[in-house]
């Protein structure tokens, strides 16, 4: 004879089944969930996962970034989404860039960004506001397109496009007039 607390095991086992307590195995004795090691592999890949980026060349930086998503490689290619980063020539910080998303190839060392870019000298009061950027270390050199807002202390002036150096001391703006109009903030001092 079978004891009466036996007998609501069953019943037992259908509540738990049905308030979702308990789990059934199609393939009994292979697990579901992944082991330990796997998930803490899964966790460092996600914290590591890419919120800062740094360039340096020789021991010094080059580039430092910071952004609310990063994907990809942090010696390839990736892409910061509400970013900001600082520039920096012979280890020195030169400008800082804000943008809703910058692209960025640590092997050819080039930035691209769009949208809300914003560009501060760290070395003059030159500020610059522009729709599409890109920058290019090896040649030291900054390209702003999609109409472009220069100001300081002089003032504003606007155009279509600008080029400058990477600390923002030799700016050249340019219109679609074929206008010109080039500013050295040295020159200025």
């Amino acid at each position: 004879m079978i004891d009466s607390r036996w007998k609501m095991v069953p019943a037992l086992a259908g509540i738990l089944l049905l308030a979702g307590c308990a789990r059934v195995e199609k393939q009994p004795g292979v697990a579901r969930r992944p082991d330990v090691s796997e998930k803490a592999a899964r966790l460092r890949v996600e914290s590591r996962g890419l919120r800062e980026l740094s360039w340096q060349e020789n021991g010094k930086y080059i580039m430092r970034a910071s952004a609310a998503r990063l994907t990809g490689e942090e010696q390839g290619k990736s892409e910061l989404k509400g970013a900001r980063l600082t520039l920096y020539r012979a280890g020195v910080e030169s400008a800082r860039i804000s943008a809703r998303v910058i692209k960025a190839d640590a092997k050819a060392r080039t930035l691209t960004a769009r949208g809300g870019i914003v560009v501060d000298s760290a070395v003059n009061d030159t500020h610059v506001t522009v729709g599409s950027l890109a920058w290019r270390y090896r040649e030291g050199k900054i390209v702003g397109e999609d109409g472009a807002r220069i100001s300081s202390g002089l003032g504003e002036v606007y155009g279509d496009r600008f080029t400058a150096d990477t600390g923002l001391n030799t700016v050249t703006l340019y219109s679609s007039g074929g206008g010109r109009a080039s500013l050295n903030a040295a020159a200025l001092k």
